[in-house]
């Protein structure tokens, strides 16, 4: 829904001064994406992308400095299958061109195919036009199992496996720069990517890959978070769980690298409006004010990784009411067979990978949260 549709279903409800606000955000928001634009399009050295992060410019030290600080936040994400065999398998399914989206496992090639919209099945005609496919193979999900095995299985197996993930992390760059096209259209999307590099990278840091792509990878980084900032749903008549995402993925960034927080946040304090925004849309019972179950376990899962990451960061959220008394609750409503009922609007999309093959079934999601964070009291 665009502004204008805004202003004509909520305008009559919002008042005049509200009004007033969110026409200019949106003006404001206009200009810094369009300069923001213009920057991204400018070529950056090496140096001066390094200078302006806080970086070291040697490509050596540059690598060993951020393996130090990615390497203490792998626990956020790790896998929870206690074996390497099935980790192996998911990861070797991958490299077969074979992801999880929706809750299916679908042949999307590899090196994968990016602007994959369910070619070669029976759904190619039915969602010709529907781009929610294409965004969730852009959401760089499907090939966290590559980090994840890399991590667990160490020795040569796992080498391969950092490479592949860090290879298919070049391969999105190249073919999606941003900040035009597809990939880039929506402030949602831009955030889940964030959230999975920031799964995946620390998962891989301690490989000899990394040493080679890691600028690749901060570039990623440092792309996508300084368009998220200009392009925050902060003009939304309503908000929704798409600004959560934006700031959740905004959030993840700036504790994968605190010395760019100044560079991608700015003047914005993204910490404290995620707090405000996740206590406004998680009541204090832990329920989605969207009245809907798999949008609760959506929300969830864009929580989780910023505010583990924030607090091995040691700068806790204020979050860990709100995400234990969720869990409960997904839990509690969770129906025998492991599956969430479905109430409310209805999605297969996932705002962070947690282990959990079927969306709907978010066994692993509520056990991290639990382990975590406990049980409200």
């Amino acid at each position: 829904m665009g502004f204008l549709d805004h202003l004509r279903t909520y305008g009559p409800s919002l008042g005049p001064a509200r009004l007033a606000r969110l026409a200019l955000a949106k003006w404001a928001k206009s200009r810094d994406k369009a300069r923001t634009a213009r920057e991204l399009a400018e070529p950056e050295s090496e140096a001066d992308l390094c200078q302006r992060l806080g970086l070291p410019e040697d490509p050596t030290q540059r690598a060993k400095a951020l393996r130090d600080l990615l390497a203490p936040l792998a626990e956020a994400s790790l896998p929870f299958e206690p074996h390497t065999g099935p980790l192996r398998r998911r990861a070797d399914l991958v490299l077969e061109g074979e992801q999880l989206l929706f809750g299916q496992r679908l042949q999307v090639g590899w090196p994968v195919n990016w602007d994959w919209r369910w070619d070669g099945t029976d759904n190619v005609d039915r969602f010709r036009d529907d781009v929610r496919s294409t965004w969730e193979v852009q959401r760089l999900q499907g090939i966290l199992p590559l980090a994840r095995a890399a991590h667990a299985v160490g020795d040569q197996d796992g080498e391969r496996y950092a490479t592949a993930y860090l290879e298919a992390l070049q391969s999105f760059h190249e073919a999606h720069p941003g900040p035009h096209g597809l990939a880039w259209e929506s402030a949602l999307e831009v955030g889940l990517r964030l959230i999975a590099l920031a799964q995946g990278l620390p998962l891989v840091a301690h490989s000899h890959a990394f040493a080679e792509h890691h600028l690749t990878a901060l570039r990623m980084v440092d792309r996508h978070a300084r368009w998220l900032r200009a392009d925050l749903s902060l003009d939304k008549a309503v908000r929704g769980n798409h600004l959560l995402g934006e700031l959740a993925g905004l959030v993840s960034a700036g504790m994968l690298f605190p010395s760019a927080q100044p560079v991608w946040w700015k003047r914005l304090l993204p910490r404290e409006i995620l707090l405000t925004e996740a206590q406004t849309q998680i009541t204090a019972d832990g329920v989605s004010v969207e009245q809907s179950l798999t949008y609760e376990k959506f929300v969830l899962e864009l929580l989780a990784l910023p505010a583990a990451l924030a607090e091995l960061r040691h700068e806790p959220l204020g979050l860990d009411a709100r995400l234990a008394a969720c869990a409960l609750h997904l839990d509690l409503a969770t129906a025998p067979d492991g599956a969430l009922p479905r109430i409310g609007d209805c999605d297969s999309g996932r705002g962070a990978d947690w282990g959990d093959e079927d969306p709907h079934r978010p066994k692993n999601l509520v056990a991290y949260v639990r382990d975590r964070w406990g049980t409200p009291k």
